[in-house]
């Protein structure tokens, strides 16, 4: 591969800023990349499956914000700039000394591992190039990688690093891999189906074209594609910089992944087609804008993209990528108009029609549950239905078909549903999911379940009255220190139903903080001050509705 590819990745950045880390630029994630749940908000720079490496200031400024979070982020430095900018560095296994001692100090006044602090200008300033950390794979993180953004320090939008003096290798072109058609009316059809059709892609280099290469249609279209960008080192695919969708050669829908906010970056179930799987990038992008989606990277705004295909015209489709270093491809078909199929009879339903425009508050009652959707939190008109489930999943008391899980809000819907059929004590142990793989938060007022949430879709309640697991993992039964004592003492902590919520350590009565890692179940104090003879271990977990375990031992050293 060349020593040529190998400098390119690590040039540092022309400009402002350094690079984070002494190692390649070599991505698994860049700005832009469609998650499952959201764009992808920086940079994820490879650190060779190691946790470890030196974290760097890219630039002088001061430490802004410290944040220890058990899920998202994890372990995350902001640091401000004098040029307007936020640099952010996530996923860290430890802190500089310095920021580590604040953290210490806060969880020794709270006795709670997650923190925030936000800092003065004057507390820890830092030169560019001064380590702030060590590269780790905390919080929801899926392997060892530094994750890092920059932003706007006045709006907190998001921006794009590779726009913002940072380079990659990366001479490929973008490629796509699918087209959909989806008709968008009751009354049209796409290539002789009345709802949606795949079409596969072929091609190469940078022009694309499905098989069948002119399209019948009728009514309203909107169109779908596949694509990514692939890197030169490796083999993960990256999002798209810049797509434009033209019809008879006007650009009818486009954006450009310069900036987003955080709402706007949360906007990935109506970007894509969330009936299909979302990894990887994996996922078919929709090039028309809903009429309530006000996002800023959607360049001809709310409701552009559609195409009205009259019977006896030809459409030619072109759909041009660009990756942000300038490399681009297209995909090009026609759409042949063909007269309009006959609309089925109207269904009637016991739903509600929600307005996207609605100035004031609309609701949906039935005998057992509501739904009510506040104004501005449509993207566009919804017929919704809500009615308890037929047949049960194991473990639910009761569930609620509420719309469906395609139904996606700009704010939390409120779902009330009534639960005066449970047993008084088991009110507190009571949860909710939603589709049954995504817990969601609610309240138990009363008889009633309170649920604040951003989707619709199938809400089951459930109990949890079974207590967290505890177990040392160093300790032998003797009470003496095992062979896998590495300084690092470690505790296995595990909730098959509401998770971990909480938990309190102390050691000698002293409060002893301990680190919680998730994703391998572990509760762990580095260096805890053990003292010659004999020492009691007591901790304390809790679950997400309250059931706590005592586990006491003695350290013998």
């Amino acid at each position: 591969m060349g020593a040529a590819l190998q400098t390119a990745e690590l040039k540092m950045p022309q400009g402002e800023f350094r690079s984070p880390m002494d190692l390649p630029l070599n991505l698994s994630g860049n700005f832009g990349q469609l998650r499952s749940t959201h764009f992808h908000a920086g940079l994820d720079i490879r650190t060779n499956q190691e946790t470890g490496h030196k974290v760097y200031a890219v630039a002088g400024g001061y430490i802004a914000r410290v944040r220890v979070n058990i899920y998202g982020y994890g372990k995350v430095i902001y640091v401000n700039h004098p040029n307007g900018k936020t640099t952010v560095y996530a996923h860290l296994d430890r802190f500089s000394n310095n920021i580590t001692e604040l953290v210490e100090a806060d969880w020794e006044k709270t006795h709670t591992y997650e923190s925030d602090l936000v800092l003065k200008p004057w507390q820890i300033p830092v030169k560019s190039g001064e380590v702030i950390g060590l590269s780790g794979n905390t919080g929801g993180s899926g392997g060892p990688h530094l994750h890092f953004e920059i932003r706007d320090t006045k709006t907190e939008d998001i921006l794009n690093p590779l726009k913002n003096g940072y380079s990659i290798a990366d001479t490929k072109k973008p490629v796509f891999t699918e087209l959909k058609l989806y008709s968008l009316e009751t009354s049209g059809s796409v290539n002789g189906k009345t709802e949606e059709t795949y079409l596969p892609v072929t091609g190469s280099g940078s022009l694309y074209a499905p098989k069948v290469l002119e399209i019948p249609a009728s009514g309203n279209v909107g169109i779908g594609v596949n694509a990514y960008d692939p890197l030169d080192l490796n083999s993960f695919r990256m999002g798209l910089y810049k797509l434009r969708f033209y019809v008879n050669g006007e650009v009818v829908y486009g954006y450009t992944l310069d900036r987003f906010s955080f709402e706007e970056g949360k906007r990935i179930p109506i970007h894509c087609d969330y009936g299909d799987h979302i990894s990887s990038n994996n996922a078919v992008e929709k090039l028309w804008v809903l009429p309530g989606n006000d996002s800023r990277q959607y360049e001809y705004g709310p409701g552009s993209g559609v195409i009205r295909v009259e019977a006896g015209k030809l459409y030619a489709c072109r759909v041009e990528a660009e990756d942000a270093n300038g490399n681009s491809s297209r995909l090009e078909f026609t759409i042949r108009g063909v007269p309009a199929v006959a609309a089925p009879a109207a269904v009637k339903t016991a739903g509600r029609l929600f307005s996207f425009i609605a100035p004031t508050a609309d609701s949906l009652s039935g005998k057992t549950c509501k739904l009510k959707i506040w104004p501005d939190a449509l993207f566009d008109d919804v017929e919704v239905t809500a009615n308890e489930a037929g047949s049960l999943q194991p473990g639910e008391w009761k569930a609620w078909q509420v719309g469906n899980d395609k139904i996606f809000l700009k704010k939390n819907a409120e779902i009330t549903l009534d639960i005066s059929f449970m047993p008084a004590a088991l009110l507190q142990k009571v949860y909710a999911m939603n589709e049954g793989k995504r817990w969601v938060p609610s309240t138990v007022r009363q008889d009633k379940l309170v649920i604040r949430y951003h989707r619709l879709g199938r809400f089951s309640v459930y109990t949890d009255t079974i207590r967290p697991a505890v177990s040392a993992l160093d300790i032998t039964s003797a009470g003496t220190l095992g062979k896998s004592y590495n300084g690092t003492l470690r505790f296995r902590a595990t909730d098959k139903e509401t998770g971990i919520a909480g938990w309190e350590a102390w050691l000698n009565d002293r409060f002893l903080m301990l680190e919680y890692e998730y994703k391998e179940n572990l509760l762990f104090a580095r260096k805890p001050p053990l003292k010659p003879g004999t020492n009691t271990v007591r901790v304390v977990v809790r679950d997400g509705v309250g059931n706590e375990t005592e586990y006491v031992t003695a350290v013998v050293l």
